[in-house]
């Protein structure tokens, strides 16, 4: 209701208006009432499966869909490698470039909200996800919003795909982003009067005690990151890295952001090397190993990115808990316990490893298996070490259980994103090489393939064929799995096996059903479901393969193998189409199913017209009545005069009727009538016979 006043000079017209700007701008500056745009990229490539690189809400006056650029960046370890984490997260989304057409980096009057599909991840309390963007070369997390109204409203719109929410003020000429799951980042803003204590989620015994007045700014903000550890990380150090025998054990890596001037020693504590603890300890007492003849080190690095062996920082132990003073800004901290009489320069050196092996490395497993029923089936799983114990009793309940390595379960270290492939060596070898993939923490990658045996007379004197499976990346070979065939269950003749015998009902052709997978990828789930595939097949063909398009099409095939006639099936694939939304595609499916009903109509008819043919051709009273045939046939001169050459009549009528079909088609009602025409009686009680037991053949469809 508008507000009135008693004056006379109009001002209550002008308070009203003032109540209708208000609101407007109240409304202008709400995010659910700013536009959406939508950046969609190449589905080849897509981590998510969605086609969606991101979504962005931003004022009318501050931005245009148009004035940026998405685009989907596919060798994501080189530039991880070139720009490398610096605390080794795992990545959860497509690594994304987006580009504004300005001429200078983009300034908001107020935050734009940037939604990032990402994939679906386990959360624990000890780790977080955030946007990461690569600008000038330097990371910079964004986290996700905290406006509950806002958040609410965003995840109602947002369908099935889990989006990442968050707030941006500025965007510069060219960014990189992708979203991440990393450990957990303590922090608190440091007021000079009061204290202090960041408690790690990782582990509580990891705790930063900062003092009153231990900062020279009146607020300051101090951030405390440690990475998770676990007790092989000495043995994996010095497998995949030339580290020093001497060293014995080493703590969390720890990841620092202090003030840059400290007037009073921050406390910090962890946990002696060598003692894990999960968050909630059971007792004080600790065991760890015998500890005599060794020495405790603290090593720091700089902003400079120099490593420090802290000799002159005091410690003490209490209860297996180091605790130590620090005075100094630095970027990150390790606690190494070596034997007496090592070097500085190897203390160093591990330092570095630990670094490399904390930020850049990631372990994984490789799991190779043949088939029980038939060691010809291989199935490949790459996935990290915390997923392998699942993917094994899910590789032995679809029946892969055999292995003919040493240890079956192979341990390698590679790169976040890092481009893998795998290459057949020697007798057995794959029969169509699998495509290259790339290495993610967060995804696990299953592959199915064939063996074959290229010289089936070779290795003699051995019960099996054998050759290896190398695992490669673009500069190193990362293990050889052996795989073996055994002599008696062997093809002799090498070829490429499909899921099934595909027998082409009519139109539906292989290619015919690649093409409508291609168009309906993105709701191939749906689209199973109304074709009647059973929930569990469903769920088989999601985690058999990788994209959304062989998802779909391996839907269709395990349809088209169920489905007995063409018309029945075409209906059920129509209605499938016509329920989902793709009307055209259901439309073209109609026309391709008249047309071919047709054209089959007419090859029934011509091949019931040459059985007829066939048989009234013996017919004594049709041979002595050739002439008059052919005469009436209509045939050329030419023609008849060539006829005359040959001498078998029955061969003279089967060419004449073969060029009556040839030059005006011919029915097989035409032949009845001419046949009545010249009273040949037996010759067409044949031909009405033979309309007679086809009659339903003709008028049937599969």
């Amino acid at each position: 209701m508008e507000k009135k006043t008693s004056t006379e000079d109009g001002n209550s017209e002008e308070e009203s208006n003032y109540v209708v700007d208000e609101k407007k701008l109240k409304r202008i500056k709400n995010p659910r009432h700013w536009p959406l745009y939508r950046y969609s990229i190449q589905l080849d490539g897509d981590l998510t499966e969605s086609g969606i690189g991101c979504y962005i809400r931003a004022m009318r006056n501050d931005l245009a869909k148009h004035e940026l650029k998405c685009t989907l960046i596919e060798n994501l370890s080189e530039t991880l490698a070139e720009n490398p984490f610096n605390d080794n997260a795992d990545v959860i989304s497509n690594l994304i470039s987006i580009e504004n057409k300005r001429d200078n980096n983009l300034d908001f009057e107020l935050p734009i909200v940037i939604s990032f599909p990402h994939q679906r991840y386990r959360k624990k309390s000890s780790r977080e996800i955030v946007l990461r963007v690569l600008a000038n070369g330097e990371w910079k997390d964004y986290y996700p919003l905290k406006d509950s109204k806002l958040l609410d409203f965003l995840e109602s719109n947002s369908g099935q795909i889990p989006l990442f929410h968050c707030r941006m003020k500025t965007l510069m000429k060219s960014v990189k982003l992708c979203v991440v799951n990393k450990s957990r980042v303590e922090s608190a803003f440091v007021k000079g009067n009061k204290a202090l204590a960041l408690v790690s989620y990782l582990d509580n015994r990891i705790t930063l005690k900062i003092p009153k007045d231990a900062c020279e700014e009146k607020i300051e903000k101090v951030e405390m990151q440690p990475l998770p550890n676990n007790p092989q990380m000495i043995n994996q150090i010095k497998k995949y890295f030339k580290s020093s025998e001497s060293l014995c054990h080493t703590s969390s890596l720890i990841n620092l952001n202090l003030p840059s001037t400290i007037k009073l020693p921050m406390i910090l504590s962890m946990p002696l090397p060598g003692t894990f603890q999960s968050k909630k300890l059971k007792s004080n007492n600790i065991r760890v190993d015998n500890r005599i003849s060794k020495n405790l080190s603290i090593v720091t690095k700089t902003s400079k990115n120099n490593y420090h062996l802290r000799d002159d920082i005091r410690y003490e132990i209490n209860n297996d808990i180091v605790t130590f003073p620090i005075e100094h800004n630095i970027k990150k901290i390790f606690l190494f316990e070596t034997l007496n009489g090592t070097s500085n320069t190897d203390i160093g050196n591990v330092a570095r490893n630990l670094e490399l092996f904390n930020t850049r490395r990631k372990l994984a497993n490789i799991l190779i298996r043949q088939h029980e029923d038939d060691p010809e089936d291989i199935a490949i799983v790459c996935c990290n070490l915390k997923e392998t114990d699942n993917e094994i009793v899910k590789m032995e309940e679809r029946g892969y259980t055999i292995s003919f390595h040493e240890p079956s379960t192979i341990e390698v270290c590679l790169k976040e994103g890092q481009r893998l492939q795998l290459k057949s060596k020697g007798n057995v070898r794959l029969v169509e090489e699998i495509q290259p993939f790339r290495f993610l923490q967060s995804k696990t990658m299953r592959m199915e393939g064939q063996l074959k045996v290229d010289e089936k007379y070779a290795q003699r004197g051995r019960p099996n064929y054998y050759g290896t499976i190398e695992l490669l990346s673009e500069n190193q070979s990362h293990c050889d799995v052996k795989v073996e065939l055994p002599k008696h269950n062997i093809r002799t003749v090498p070829c490429h096996k499909v899921d099934f015998q595909i027998r082409q009902k009519g139109f539906l052709t292989s290619e015919y059903l690649r093409q409508i997978s291609d168009e309906t990828a993105l709701k191939w789930r749906s689209i199973a479901t109304s074709l009647n595939l059973s929930d569990a097949r469903i769920n088989a063909i999601n985690l058999e393969h990788c994209t959304h398009r062989e998802k779909s099409f391996k839907a269709l095939q395990q349809w088209f193998k169920q489905t007995t006639l063409l018309q029945s099936g075409c209906k059920q694939l129509y209605e499938a189409l016509q329920d989902n939304g793709y009307i055209l595609l259901a439309e073209q499916l109609s026309e391709n199913f008249q047309t071919y009903k047709e054209d089959d109509r007419r090859a029934r008819e011509r091949s019931l017209l040459q059985k007829a043919v066939h048989c009234i051709t013996f017919d004594s009273s049709v041979q002595s009545n050739w002439e008059k045939i052919v005469e009436q046939l209509q045939l050329t001169s030419d023609f008849e005069d060539k006829l005359k050459q040959t001498k078998s009549v029955p061969q003279r009528l089967r060419q004449a009727f073969e060029k009556w079909m040839e030059m005006h088609g011919g029915s097989i009602e035409v032949l009845s009538y001419l046949l009545k025409d010249n009273h040949l009686i037996n010759a067409n009680r044949i031909v009405e016979n033979l309309i007679r037991e086809n009659l339903k053949h003709l008028e049937q469809f599969p």
